[in-house]
């Protein structure tokens, strides 16, 4: 189950997600997971918050690592906070990036996912999404 939440309680292990939308044609890119973690389910860019990171920070990190874009602290848009169970975190923080067209991400975790691929909303919604991503497409798109 998921609750979207104002705020993160102290000591808590935060996960960050960005929906990543090209500007032109409003598609965001998702990724198959692959490994043991929601092997199959389809996922946007994100990863833990690590010791001493910013929320922003660690997605600008994180988001560098599996696709080689290098998002900009201003385009960066907060959505919400989802507080979920069954994960590697409980609450995971939502942002929204939009790319030019000359912004294609590349899969730089081959291991962890598939390539990058653009999907509209109601294509994206018909795919096994991990259920954060489903819910959070659901409700703030």
């Amino acid at each position: 189950m998921i609750e979207f939440i104002k705020e993160i309680p102290e000591n808590e292990l935060v996960g960050v997600c960005v929906i990543l939308i090209d500007k032109f044609t409003n598609e965001m890119y998702l990724a198959q997971r692959k490994g043991e973690y929601e092997n199959g389910k389809y996922c946007v860019p994100g990863g833990m918050v690590e010791p001493g990171e910013d929320y922003v920070s660690a997605l600008q990190r994180e988001v560098k690592e599996e696709t080689g874009i290098k998002l900009i602290h201003g385009g960066i848009k907060f959505i919400t906070i989802a507080k979920h169970t069954g994960g590697k975190c409980n609450y995971t923080v939502w942002f929204k990036y939009y790319l030019n067209s000359s912004e294609i991400p590349v899969n730089k975790e081959p291991h962890k996912h598939s390539e990058w691929v653009l999907y509209s909303k109601s294509e994206a919604l018909k795919l096994p999404l991990m259920l954060s991503t489903k819910e959070t497409f659901t409700t703030y798109l």
